[in-house]
């Protein structure tokens, strides 16, 4: 249960910083319509989908950690928002 709630998190967290990031960067310089979040948890899902590459490690085993997280969970998104910000405000 605790995972199917993570990786919820992970969606909405992931959606969450896509829809800031787009709206920072992508709409001032390709003037795109602004993102929803629930386009932007969407769309991050089907890059997600797309761009999957096999975690391998040294134990054997591929795939996704068993959470279906990349090793750096919800920090990721939010790394990717502070580093956005920093360079939004200096744009």
């Amino acid at each position: 249960m605790m995972g199917v709630l993570m990786l919820i998190a992970y969606a909405i967290c992931n959606g969450y910083v896509l829809m800031v990031l787009w709206g920072w960067f992508i709409v001032p310089t390709f003037h795109l319509p602004v993102l929803t979040i629930t386009t932007a948890i969407g769309l991050a899902m089907v890059v997600s989908y797309v761009t999957y590459y096999p975690n391998t490690s040294d134990n054997g085993n591929t795939g996704r950690t068993e959470s279906g997280m990349n090793n750096l969970g919800l920090l990721k998104p939010l790394f990717a928002l502070m580093f956005g910000a920093v360079v939004h405000h200096y744009m």
